[in-house]
C-alpha cells in the first residue's frame, strides 16, 4: 500500500481512495492502508467503501452503489426514486452493448460477427457470463455523448418537466447569449420554433432556465426531433444539442424494481426515425503534417481537418454523421483524437471537424475519411497530405 500511495498520491484524475469496493474493512486492515496514505501525504480524501458501509477510522462512506446495471429510459434519472437515480453512486451501467463496425471486425471473427447478428442465444465476447446481462442492449453515445453533456458551456432539455435550460461550468459567468429551440418532423418539417435573446448564466455550475416547451405542440408527430442551439453576443455557436424524442412517455414499474434496474413496461415510440429520408453530406479536408523531432514528439504528428457540409435540398437533417480516418485499404487509423464527431447538420449548416493522430500510425499512406450517419449515403474523402 506504501507503494501504490506514493505512486497515485501526484496523478491528476486520483479525486480521491475508496480502501473496499463491496464492504468496507475490519479496524486491523483500515489502520495499514490509512498509515500508508498519510505516510505518503495523500491529500485526497479517504473513502471506507465504495458501498453504503462505514470503518471504524474513516466512518461512513458517503456513497451508494445500487446501479442501474441495466437499460432505463432517461426518465429515470429525473424521478429520483431508485438506485442511482439519488445520492453519490459508485457504479451504474447501461447494460452490455454494441462496439462500432470497425471495432467488432477488429475483435471478432467473421464466424463470430455472424452469430453477433443471427443467433441471440450465441455466447459473445462483449457479453457477461451472468444471465442477468445475457442479452444485448442499444449502442450507447459513450464518449461523444458524455464529451456533449459535459462541455463547459452547455445548452439541455429536461425530460421530466419539458424546461430547456443553460448550465455554465465555467468559473466565471456569460450574459449576452441566445438560446434557439426548434421541434421537427423526421422528415425536417418544422413545428415550433422559438428564440430567447440576452440570456445570462452565473458560473461554477449554475443553471439558467430558457423557456418550458408546450405540453401538446400542433402537427407533432410520434417521433420528433428538437434541436438546441446556444449562441454568444457575436452570434458563435457555443452549444449545440440535438435530441429524438416522442410524444408517447416512457412508462416505469417501479414496483418491479430489482437490484439491478427498474424495469420498463411501456416505450416512448422512436420508429419514425426509420422513415427519415436519406440526407447527403460533402466533406472537404486537409491534412498538415508536423516536422518529426527528438524531443516530445519524436515521430511527428499530423492533424486532418474536416469540413462537412449538409447539402440535400429536402428538410430532413443528417442525423449522427459520423467521420472515421482510414488509410488506403480502409482500415482505421489509430489511435486518433477528434475534437468532435456524430455531428447532426440541417439543410445548409455545416460543422468543421480536427482529427491528430501520429503520422507513423498511416504507415506510409495517405488519409482518407470515411463519411456516414444514421441516414446519411456513406461515402470516401481523400484528406489530402
Amino acid at each position: 500500500m506504501a507503494g501504490e500511495a506514493a505512486r497515485l498520491r501526484g496523478h491528476p484524475s486520483v479525486s480521491s481512495f475508496l480502501i473496499g469496493s463491496d464492504f468496507a474493512p475490519d479496524a486491523e486492515i483500515e489502520r495499514g492502508y490509512v498509515d500508508a496514505l498519510r505516510a505518503a501525504d495523500w491529500r485526497t480524501p479517504v473513502v471506507s467503501a465504495a458501498t453504503a458501509a462505514s470503518a471504524p477510522l474513516t466512518g461512513a462512506s458517503g456513497m451508494r452503489m445500487t446501479g442501474p446495471y441495466d437499460w432505463v429510459p432517461p426518465r429515470y434519472w429525473y424521478d429520483k426514486r431508485e438506485g442511482g437515480a439519488t445520492g453519490f453512486n459508485s457504479e451504474t451501467s447501461a447494460g452490455p452493448s454494441i462496439h462500432t463496425l470497425d471495432t467488432l471486425r477488429r475483435m471478432m471473427s467473421a464466424a463470430e460477427l455472424e452469430a453477433l447478428w443471427r443467433d441471440p442465444s450465441a455466447r459473445q465476447y462483449h457479453r457477461s457470463p451472468s444471465r442477468t446481462f445475457a442479452t444485448l442492449k442499444l449502442q450507447g453515445g459513450a464518449y461523444f455523448g458524455a464529451k456533449k453533456a459535459n462541455e463547459p458551456l452547455h445548452v439541455q432539455y429536461s425530460y421530466d418537466d419539458r424546461t430547456v435550460a443553460v448550465v455554465n461550468r465555467r468559473h466565471d459567468a456569460a450574459s449576452g447569449l441566445t438560446a434557439r429551440v426548434s421541434l421537427f418532423t423526421p422528415g425536417g418539417v418544422s413545428k415550433y420554433d422559438r428564440s430567447v435573446r440576452g440570456l445570462a448564466v452565473g458560473g461554477d455550475g449554475a443553471k439558467t432556465t430558457v423557456l418550458t416547451l408546450p405540453a401538446a405542440v400542433d402537427g407533432l408527430p410520434a417521433t420528433y426531433l428538437a434541436r438546441l442551439v446556444l449562441s454568444d453576443g457575436d452570434g458563435r455557436e457555443v452549444s449545440r444539442n440535438v435530441y429524438w424524442l416522442s410524444t408517447r412517455p416512457d412508462v416505469v414499474d417501479y414496483a418491479a424494481t430489482d437490484w439491478y434496474h427498474t424495469p420498463t413496461t411501456g416505450y416512448a415510440d422512436l420508429t419514425g426515425l426509420r422513415s427519415m429520408p436519406p440526407a447527403p453530406v460533402s466533406a472537404t479536408a486537409s491534412t498538415t503534417a508536423t516536422t518529426p523531432t527528438t524531443g516530445t514528439d519524436p515521430a511527428g504528428t499530423s492533424t486532418t481537418t474536416v469540413t462537412l457540409r449538409h447539402t440535400g435540398s429536402g428538410g430532413a437533417p443528417a442525423l449522427l454523421t459520423d467521420v472515421h480516418l482510414v488509410d488506403d485499404r480502409g482500415a482505421p487509423v489509430l489511435p486518433v483524437r477528434w475534437s468532435d464527431n456524430q455531428v447532426s447538420l440541417w439543410p445548409g449548416e455545416s460543422a468543421t471537424l480536427t482529427a491528430t493522430y501520429r503520422t507513423a500510425d498511416l504507415h506510409g499512406s495517405a488519409p482518407h475519411l470515411r463519411i456516414s450517419g444514421w441516414n446519411t449515403p456513406k461515402a470516401t474523402v481523400d484528406a489530402g497530405r
